[in-house]
């Protein structure tokens, strides 16, 4: 049985259609921010180790691998993270590269990084952690970019 013609007219007069377009809009605002936030969110990139010790001038040498040490450069923030097992806390000391490995003839680099650390609250000698250094800021895109890239390369190899 089919509607007449003037009762179909009627509902689409009748039907606002004011929730839908509220919950379009809503979605293209939503989308519109997540789109913002991925290409220009910064998302920081660390080079991390656990391989350190303190000198005796109080500062720390961490011994990163070449591939590390050829991202980082004097000046870059750098924490020691102490601590974290068996339920102990955290203590995170915020910390500066001061020196990095010189880099020989060959390319390579050898040598520790040198790390000044910024806060009076020292870590128990022998107590283990990590150091970590952010090398870089990229947002999600670059970095998801750089993935793709990556698998890309992998792919190609033999």
């Amino acid at each position: 049985m089919s509607i007449s013609f003037t009762r179909s007219m009627r509902s689409l007069r009748a039907d606002a259609f004011g929730v839908s377009l509220a919950g379009m809009i809503a979605a293209g605002v939503l989308l519109i921010a997540w789109g913002a936030w991925f290409v220009f969110a910064p998302i920081p990139v660390r080079e991390s180790t656990d391989e350190y010790r303190f000198a005796r001038d109080g500062s720390v040498l961490a011994d990163f691998p070449q591939e590390a040490q050829a991202r980082i450069v004097p000046g870059q923030s750098a924490r020691l993270i102490v601590g974290g097992a068996a339920g102990e806390p955290e203590l995170t000391i915020p910390a500066l590269v001061m020196d990095t490995p010189n880099r020989l003839q060959s390319g390579e680099r050898r040598g520790m990084v040198v790390l000044s650390l910024l806060s009076t609250d020292l870590p128990l000698p022998g107590a283990s952690g990590r150091v970590e250094i952010d090398v870089e800021t990229i947002s999600p895109a670059a970095y998801i970019l750089r993935l793709q890239a990556g698998n890309h390369v992998a792919q190609t190899e033999p």
